[in-house]
């Protein structure tokens, strides 16, 4: 009866060292692994959730792409407009353009949109809706 008093005593020891190694050392080094961790995913993730959100262009940048009165063409002109890439619909708001109507247009790519459509778009984002 006493050798196994004392070697459930031994064992509770050795369980409680255990537990106390665990506690100690190994959290702590599983946090300095994690911090290290942490670290290299905020160097090599630059879409990581701690970084700063794209804030889109500058407004006086967004001022200066070129504004235009959209004219509707006419029904001979019809033909030749199924092959230009500009369709008479804003991409973002998806609704037609009105005759006489201001839009905008981005130079690079050469789509158009409402005014207000791509300004709002523009201040959150840098690149065509499209």
């Amino acid at each position: 009866m006493v050798i196994g008093i004392v070697l459930l005593s031994i064992v509770k020891l050795w369980i409680l060292a255990l537990n106390v190694y665990e506690r100690f050392v190994l959290r702590r080094q599983a946090g300095r692994g994690a911090s290290i961790h942490h670290l290299t995913l905020t160097v090599t993730h630059p879409h990581d959730r701690t970084a700063p959100r794209n804030t889109g262009l500058d407004p006086l940048l967004i001022k200066a792409l070129p504004m235009f009165i959209f004219k509707k063409k006419g029904p001979h002109q019809q033909q030749r407009q199924d092959h230009d890439d500009n369709n008479n619909d804003c991409a973002l708001c998806l609704s037609d353009f009105d005759n006489d109507e201001m839009v905008r247009l981005l130079p690079n790519c050469k789509h158009i949109f409402h005014v207000g459509c791509i300004d709002k778009w523009l201040a959150s984002h840098t690149t065509c809706p499209i």
